[in-house]
């Protein structure tokens, strides 16, 4: 992943207006090559990239991301 302060869809600062698909309130919106170099596909969603990031920190991700207890310790018990 290259990119976690910028949306891969939508228009706006960090692409942060919903507007991607141009079906909303704003119309028209930039979308980039590869979504999965980006953390969030729009303004709410995270991309594939994004979703695995967060599962595998949910999973076993240290004390100070997660805590009291990972999933992964929890399973344990």
């Amino acid at each position: 992943m290259k990119e976690g302060a910028v949306a891969c869809c939508g228009s706006g600062p960090y692409n942060g207006n919903y507007s991607c698909g141009d079906k909303r309130l704003v119309k028209g919106y930039e979308l980039c090559e590869n979504p999965s170099e980006y953390l969030f596909f729009d303004s709410t969603h995270p991309t594939e990239t994004g979703s695995r990031i967060i599962s595998q920190l949910m999973w076993s991700g240290n004390q100070s991301i997660i805590g009291p207890y990972n999933l992964k310790a929890l399973f344990e018990e």
